[in-house]
C-alpha cells in the first residue's frame, strides 16, 4: 500500500457509511481534551465512583484513560485501525455505561466526567440515555468497520 493512500481524502471519508465514525471520533477527542484540561478534577470525578468493583485511583489511571480516548478518537477520525478503534470505543463505552448502570438513583456532586458540564447530577434516564445512544453508534461504526473490511480484503483481486 502507498503512503500517499493515506494522504487522500478518500482514506477518510468514502461516503456516508462513514459518518457514524467521524462523529464518534470528534466526540472521543472532545472529551479526551476536556479531561486533559484539569486532570486532578478528572481524577476527583474518579474517587466519587465507590461501588464499581475495581477502583482506579492515581494519575496513571487518568492519563491512561485520557490518552486511550485520543488514540480511539485519533484513529476513528482519520480511519486508522478502524477495527481495533471501534473495539476500544466500545469497551471504553461499555465500562462507562456499566459504571453508570451501578450508581443508578444516586447522586453525582461532580458529574458523570464524560464532559465538561452539568454537576450535582442524579443517575437516572436522562443522564443514562445520552450514554446508550453513544454506545449504539459506537455499534454501528464498528459493523460498518468490521463489514467494510472484510469486503475489502476478501473481494481484493
Amino acid at each position: 500500500m502507498r503512503l500517499g493512500h493515506y494522504f487522500s481524502v478518500r482514506h477518510y471519508y468514502r461516503g456516508p457509511q462513514d459518518i457514524p465514525r467521524l462523529v464518534l471520533g470528534g466526540i472521543f477527542l472532545a472529551a479526551a481534551f476536556s479531561k486533559s484540561l484539569d486532570p486532578i478534577f478528572f481524577l476527583r470525578v474518579l474517587s466519587q465512583y465507590k461501588d464499581v468493583p475495581i477502583r482506579t485511583y492515581g494519575m496513571p489511571a487518568v492519563f491512561g484513560i485520557i490518552l486511550a480516548e485520543y488514540c480511539v478518537g485519533l484513529c476513528l477520525l482519520f480511519n486508522t485501525l478502524p477495527r481495533a478503534a471501534t473495539v476500544g470505543a466500545l469497551l471504553i463505552n461499555g465500562l462507562f455505561v456499566g459504571v453508570l448502570a451501578l450508581h443508578w438513583g444516586k447522586k453525582l456532586d461532580l458529574g458523570c466526567g464524560c464532559f465538561w458540564g452539568a454537576r450535582n447530577i442524579v443517575v437516572g434516564i436522562d443522564t443514562f440515555w445520552k450514554n446508550i445512544v453513544l454506545f449504539a453508534l459506537t455499534l454501528f461504526a464498528g459493523l460498518v468497520a468490521f463489514r467494510q473490511q472484510r469486503v475489502g480484503v476478501s473481494g481484493g483481486a
